[in-house]
């Protein structure tokens, strides 16, 4: 099993030489990601988000030294934030439902860049209001990813993700 992670053209230019860009575009019943980048203090930062859910999680201070391990990144990074907004999955399921990670140019999927940009001011806000948010990465993850939207009927994207987990183990991915 293969996930699509579709990054914007900003990111791309940043890391054009360090990360594969396929032109394979597999389907994965979990759903596609969609990346940007952003800076905070001068360093590099990552906002992913699932394109279905609008799940997001941030990883700090990417740099020319760790983008090649950005994969391992993202899967640890995405377990932990889903120990700490207490979703339940194990290690294994998350393994087999993102499987490997497949980078492609963006698909200017107009809801989620959306929604990231609105996440974006949102962080940009945050920092000037209280600078100490910014320090626990899950912490403004788990910030963004409990305020409910209209477009999901008022449900937060933790309860949309915790929906696609709970229906895709019962497609026979458990």
């Amino acid at each position: 099993m293969k996930t699509s992670i579709y990054i914007s053209k900003k990111l791309e230019k940043s890391f054009s030489k360090k990360i594969n860009i396929s032109e394979e575009h597999p389907t994965n019943y979990f759903g596609k990601w969609n990346a940007q980048i952003f800076f905070i203090d001068r360093q590099k930062w990552f906002l992913i988000t699932h394109s279905e859910t609008k799940f997001s999680i941030v990883l700090p201070n990417i740099n020319a030294n760790n983008i090649s391990k950005i994969k391992d990144l993202f899967m640890e990074s995405l377990y932990q934030q889903f120990i700490y907004e207490s979703v339940d999955i194990t290690r294994e399921k998350l393994n087999v439902l993102i499987g490997e990670l497949v980078f492609h140019k963006t698909d200017n999927d107009k809801k989620t860049i959306g929604t990231q940009n609105s996440i974006l001011e949102l962080i940009k806000n945050w920092k000037y209001q209280k600078n100490d948010i910014l320090c626990s990465t899950k912490e403004l993850s788990k910030r963004l990813n409990m305020s409910p939207t209209n477009s999901f009927k008022w449900k937060s994207p933790r309860e949309m993700m915790l929906e696609k987990i709970k229906t895709t183990g019962n497609n026979g991915y458990s």
